[in-house]
């Protein structure tokens, strides 16, 4: 019996890295404003284009774990994907005006990412109040980005740019 109890109470890492965010107090205005829109799943993907990504039509937050060092890297990707999921409403109207081909396709790219660096540093800053209060692990860290300029570049290397611009022509 007493096994049993202990296989009930063990979490996957996903698991454990959104209940470890829940206890930070400064997360809490950040789940409760997403939640807002409706409820939020965070699931366990595979091949996906990247660690994690916000997919607005499900409102899930898709982590592929395989992708992730442990479990400061799968809180930083969520912590990441919550501001995404924060900025739903604005993804949808982008993705209404670029399928109506009312915003050029790097004009589409260009705000999709200046959304997203906005995201980034505000989950840099919750990421830092979680390893200062000795919740997070000292690797749920996002690096600061001086300028949008530093942060496109970057995207661009990586290839989320070029993902965002296919994703235009698909519409």
């Amino acid at each position: 019996m007493l096994v049993l109890v202990a296989l009930l109470l063990t979490l996957s890492p996903l698991e454990e890295a959104f209940v470890t965010i829940q206890k930070v107090p400064e997360c809490q205005p950040l789940l409760r404003q997403v939640e807002k829109e409706g409820r939020i799943r965070v699931v366990e993907a595979v091949n996906t284009p990247f660690e994690a990504q916000w997919s607005p039509s499900t409102r899930t937050i898709e982590v592929d774990v395989s992708k992730h060092t442990g479990k400061g890297h799968l809180i930083t990707s969520i912590v990441f994907e919550l501001h995404n999921a924060l900025s739903n409403s604005r993804l949808k109207y982008l993705y209404s005006q670029a399928s109506s081909r009312e915003i050029p396709k790097e004009a589409f790219v260009r705000k999709i990412e200046q959304m997203e660096w906005k995201n980034w540093e505000a989950a840099s800053l919750l990421l830092a109040k979680g390893r200062e209060r000795g919740v997070f692990p000292q690797d749920a860290h996002l690096p600061t980005f001086k300028t949008f300029g530093n942060y496109l570049m970057l995207q661009k290397q990586m290839g989320h740019s070029q993902y965002h611009a296919q994703s235009y022509d698909l519409l």
